[in-house]
């Protein structure tokens, strides 16, 4: 009788780098026989990844930023030299109306591996990413119009997300104290960042991992714990006369049960976005869901739950959320309308007893493997959202949609640089799409 599969906490460590930190977390919430066959999956890709070893892009588009007229993509897995996945971010601008790209960051000493880009963080003319197989933190600052290398730090930790607001950066730390989790402050001291409080919940347990997802927005911090037994929490931490409290627990308390409850979390004023990855809608399973919560008195009232109206199992609805004002925009990892895992982004533009949403988002064109809405960047009426290919084998590609009235109609599309000898792909596309129907490809 064969021995069953174990793996080690570094094995584990490893599945949470760029590529896989979110995979991980899903792996440890299933079952025995489904989590072996699916964690064996993951590393032989990672190897082959690592290895050069599979066609397509660089991950282009595995991370974003937004911050008025600025915009940060991470590109995880570039390969400039022989560093093969070192990793790398680049900068657009926004300029009457059209974005264009500005200039890339990358490590003073790129290695293979390092995942530079893999998380980002943009506030102002601060711009922050994750290297160094997510341990080292980089920080550029515009000065004068010119960019550069303000801080470099790293952490004994691995960092799961990072958050920066003003002078406040946060990073999140999963595997911090047994898996407890803990998101470390640090400030802005002039031209220097100075650590500051290490947050932990009170009712922290081993294995909650506090920090695999982080917002920040002003006075206000939330934190996804998605894999505290029981499905999933999320905190909220306030700041008050400079010191940072926990002020509230979140949990789903949905039926059916919902799990993997805060693996994205998004905060805007009184108004806080929460996912959970794994929740049955009828007979369907992995399927996730969305929950608005609002300020009510001292504490929070779940305000809203949003659902796919066409979900189907295993679309992983939820892997990353945006919210703006009165909408929220949740993208759908594996949604499959007419490619395989090609992915989706839904909106919703109000938070009625039903939500429904007013608009699916697709690729365009949508290819297989783009997974389309891995990562979401939103603020006022400017969405961009990431299409980095699950398997290396779909270009990387970040797209810029503008809404005008109730729709996001216009839409400028970059795919991975490095595979077109201009730089990007020229042409901008406008094509507008409502709840339900798939944009046509250009």
């Amino acid at each position: 009788m064969r021995a069953p599969v174990t793996f080690s906490a570094s094995c584990w460590a490893w599945l949470d780098c760029a590529m896989f930190r979110g995979m991980s977390v899903l792996l440890r919430s299933q079952p025995r026989g489904f989590r072996t066959a699916l964690a064996l999956f993951a590393v032989w890709l990672a190897a082959a990844v690592h290895a050069g070893e599979l066609p397509g892009g660089d991950r282009f588009g595995t991370a974003l930023a937004l911050s008025g007229d600025l915009a940060l993509v991470g590109r995880s897995a570039s390969r400039p030299g022989a560093a093969v996945n070192s990793g790398a971010a680049l900068l657009f601008v926004r300029e009457s109306g059209v974005w264009r790209y500005e200039r890339t960051f990358e490590s003073d000493e790129p290695s293979s591996g390092d995942g530079f880009g893999s998380a980002v963080a943009l506030s102002g003319e601060t711009a922050v990413m994750l290297g160094s197989r997510g341990q080292t933190i980089h920080i550029w600052a515009r000065e004068a119009g010119a960019w550069r290398r303000t801080t470099l730090f790293d952490s004994s930790d691995p960092i799961d997300a990072i958050a920066l607001d003003g002078d406040t950066l946060a990073i999140g730390l999963g595997s911090h104290d047994n898996g407890r989790g803990a998101i470390r402050l640090y400030s802005r001291m002039g031209p220097d960042w100075q650590p500051g409080a290490l947050l932990t919940a009170a009712n922290g347990t081993p294995g909650d991992r506090l920090g695999t997802s982080i917002a920040l927005r002003g006075d206000r911090l939330v934190a996804g714990a998605s894999n505290r037994q029981g499905g999933g929490a999320a905190y909220v931490f306030e700041r008050e006369n400079g010191a940072w409290i926990e002020s509230a627990q979140l949990l789903a308390e949905a039926n059916p049960p919902a799990f993997l409850f805060g693996f994205a979390v998004a905060v805007e004023g009184d108004r806080i976005g929460v996912t959970a990855l794994r929740r049955r809608q009828g007979n369907t399973e992995l399927a996730g869901s969305g929950f608005v919560f609002e300020r009510s008195g001292a504490g929070w009232q779940r305000s809203a739950q949003l659902n796919a109206p066409d979900a189907e199992s295993n679309d992983l609805f939820g892997w990353s959320i945006g919210l703006s004002g009165t909408t929220a925009i949740i993208g759908s990892y594996f949604d499959t309308d007419t490619q395989l895992n090609e992915g989706a982004a839904y909106v919703f533009p109000a938070f009625d007893v039903v939500p429904v949403p007013s608009q699916k988002l697709h690729g365009m064109p949508s290819r297989p493997m783009d997974i389309f809405g891995s990562a979401i960047a939103f603020e006022g009426d400017t969405l961009w959202i990431g299409a980095p290919g699950f398997q290396n084998r779909s270009f990387g590609t970040a797209y810029a949609l503008q809404r005008s009235g109730a729709v996001f109609g216009s839409v400028q599309r970059f795919v991975d640089p490095l595979i077109f000898s201009n730089g990007f792909e020229p042409a901008p596309v406008t094509a507008p799409t409502v709840a339900g129907s798939r944009p046509q490809d250009p």
